[in-house]
């Protein structure tokens, strides 16, 4: 006979409930522990460089030239190359000609070495804007993004702009210029930094 007011209880527990159980058990006594890890997050932002002559090689021929005028001045040609800059600023555009510098007595590195017969006598000198200007060689071989562009001729600070540069040949010293053909090569990059 039961006893009035007394009930019996039994629990029957499915493991799945039992695993959780002892889960949740591990998890309030403390005995799980994570490790921090670090985060590492890398990446490059580039400033890309502007487009000059359409992509396309400037050719500048002097023709024919006679020998006892080349002084650095005759003869000069001015260009100007159309300039596309996607990511362009108020900051000062840099150029940067990269080429084989003649060693000269002019103090700067703006004269591009030749072949040919003259070879180590005749180079061709460069300038920023439309004239043979001593105070604006257009220099070879900067670091990094180049030297500003310093001459008024420059129409920058627009998505489409032109650089204007002039090109002289040059005799080094009191060598006597040979009669042949010469060739001068170099590259040219605008960049805004």
């Amino acid at each position: 006979m039961m006893k009035q007011g007394v009930f019996a209880r039994r629990t029957i527990h499915s493991p799945q409930t039992l695993s959780g159980l002892l889960a949740l058990a591990l998890l309030v006594s403390g005995g799980v522990q994570a490790d921090d890890v670090q985060i590492n997050i890398t990446g490059e932002i580039t400033i890309p460089p502007c487009v000059v002559n359409n992509g396309t090689p400037v050719n500048i021929d002097f023709g024919t030239i006679d020998a006892t005028t080349v002084n650095g001045t005759t003869h000069s040609k001015t260009h100007a190359v159309p300039v596309t800059c996607t990511y362009y600023s108020t900051n000062v555009a840099k150029v940067k000609v990269t080429g084989n510098a003649m060693s000269t007595t002019l103090g700067t590195d703006n004269v591009l070495v030749t072949t040919g017969p003259n070879a180590g006598h005749l180079g061709v000198a460069l300038y920023q804007g439309p004239a043979v200007d001593a105070s604006k060689p257009l220099l070879l071989n900067g670091n990094g993004a180049g030297f500003d562009i310093t001459d008024t001729g420059w129409t920058g600070n627009a998505s489409s702009s032109q650089f204007i540069f002039t090109l002289v040949p040059y005799k080094e010293g009191v060598a006597q210029l040979l009669g042949g053909t010469f060739t001068a090569t170099a590259t040219l990059g605008i960049t805004y930094l």
